[in-house]
């Protein structure tokens, strides 16, 4: 492995797993010094190769950063923005071009972009999912409940019914001054019945892939992966929720611990942002599966993994990890309860590659995280004024079925904003952080 880069700034350390080529032009280090500034980090702060600064984020993207003692709303986005994967077995045949389009046009008919006019959950189906995530829905929806374990920390954190409580009139007397209006009120069960299977932000998609270029059979084989399997990959998080969660706390401290009753009360609010973003995400697997099963008869859709990357990570009571933009890769020796899978696709940009990902062996440099994606080589606001809408779209529908929501700038998503795919596939495996299998051509992509 060659030697990562390391600057230290007021006895702390920022490892940077970042090659020059990588590296981004605008002042992500100022910003990482900013973060030093601010917070009493715990050790060193980690820079991921998709590193890279969001106007409107103070932390930018591909980033992990322990505290102790102390968790902090301003080192996250809303909580629980994650990828996840639901492969589809298609015994043996091809799908073809006019069925990957149905198939798309239905998922967008069923899929909301942002809030539901018409709920789909009762408040009290929306109140178990607030307080129990993934639990007690995933047979409900036919998938086997061993599928949980492929969602870190299985999808579901138990809340207390007090603390719930509290947090429900909490939240309904207090509206946060920086609440976007598009978002009507501060009801946490309201917000969750309005925003379950929505595709919940511009950067989110659902994505269709093929297996492509393989690097290790046996490393497919021992993931019980074959030649036709399909991969559906959707990026999405946890709507209204998690947004008026994060803007109450964000707006009344800088930071929490968990020894006073607020602390544990904006801990709460974490905790059922994380599971009203595995539900969500659920809720869009099970929605792509009725979506096939309209136009093909015979096949079997598996959940592969759910990956949180924007994300609090607590170790024990007093020693929090704060993700962003940034996934846990369990080594294999590790594999067992709780852990979100054994593999994970990693994707780039539309019309690009994804590829497969894992771990072998602990990186005790990296912490065994990794980049939830390729990351972006130029800010979204400067490349939709760089690039031109038409151009973008072109070159993105040459490569494959693009279907939209029509509500983003496509120019933003323009294939040359994002980092290249050889410098970033080369980074990974020049500082070990992950073990590549294979690579997924791209088939079709659902954007807003």
């Amino acid at each position: 492995m060659n030697e990562y880069k390391i600057i230290e700034y007021k006895g702390k350390k920022i490892i940077f797993f970042v090659g020059k080529e990588l590296f981004p032009a605008d002042n992500s280090l100022k910003k990482l010094f900013s973060i030093i500034d601010e917070f009493n980090i715990e050790k060193s702060i980690i820079a991921l190769p998709d590193l890279h600064f969001k106007i409107k984020n103070f932390v930018p993207s591909g980033m992990v950063i322990p505290l102790q003692s102390q968790f902090s709303y301003l080192l996250l986005g809303p909580n629980n923005d994650g990828i996840g994967g639901l492969r589809i077995r298609l015994n043996k045949r091809i799908i073809n071009r006019e069925e990957i389009e149905k198939i798309f046009y239905e998922i967008k008919k069923r899929v909301v972009l942002f809030r539901r006019k018409n709920e789909i959950v009762s408040s009290s189906e929306a109140e178990e999912i607030l307080t129990n995530g993934i639990r007690d829905i995933l047979s409900s929806f036919n998938f086997p409940n061993d599928q949980q374990k492929n969602f870190e920390d299985q999808g579901s954190y138990l809340i207390n019914k007090d603390l719930f409580k509290e947090l429900i009139n909490f939240t309904k007397k207090r509206k946060p001054k920086t609440l976007p209006d598009f978002i009507p009120n501060t009801d946490l069960i309201d917000r969750a019945k309005k925003t379950l299977c929505v595709l919940d932000g511009t950067s989110h998609f659902i994505e269709l892939y093929r297996l492509g270029k393989v690097y290790d059979y046996n490393h497919l084989k021992q993931f019980s992966i074959e030649e036709n399997d399909l991969f559906f990959i959707v990026h999405a998080g946890g709507g209204d929720v998690s947004i008026l969660l994060h803007r109450i706390f964000l707006e009344m401290r800088k930071s929490y611990e968990l020894s006073d009753d607020m602390g544990r009360l904006a801990f709460e609010g974490i905790k059922v942002s994380s599971n009203f973003g595995f539900a969500n995400r659920l809720f869009i697997y099970k929605t792509i599966r009725e979506s096939i099963a309209k136009y093909l008869r015979e096949f079997n859709a598996e959940i592969i993994f759910d990956a949180p990357h924007d994300f609090l990570e607590m170790k024990d009571s007093s020693f929090f990890i704060h993700r962003k933009g940034a996934i846990k890769l369990i080594p294999k020796k590790n594999w067992g309860e709780g852990n979100f899978g054994k593999f994970y696709i990693l994707p780039t940009h539309p019309g690009g590659k994804a590829y497969i990902i894992w771990k072998n062996n602990n990186n005790p440099f990296s912490m065994n995280y990794m980049s939830h994606g390729a990351g972006r080589k130029i800010r979204k606001d400067l490349a939709i004024k760089k690039y031109d809408a038409i151009d973008a779209e072109k070159l993105i529908g040459e490569k494959i079925f693009l279907l939209r929501y029509g509500f983003d700038s496509i120019e933003g998503q323009h294939p040359e904003s994002f980092k290249d795919e050889n410098s970033f596939v080369e980074t990974i495996k020049r500082f070990d952080l992950a073990n590549i299998s294979a690579e997924l051509i791209p088939l079709a992509s659902l954007k807003t």
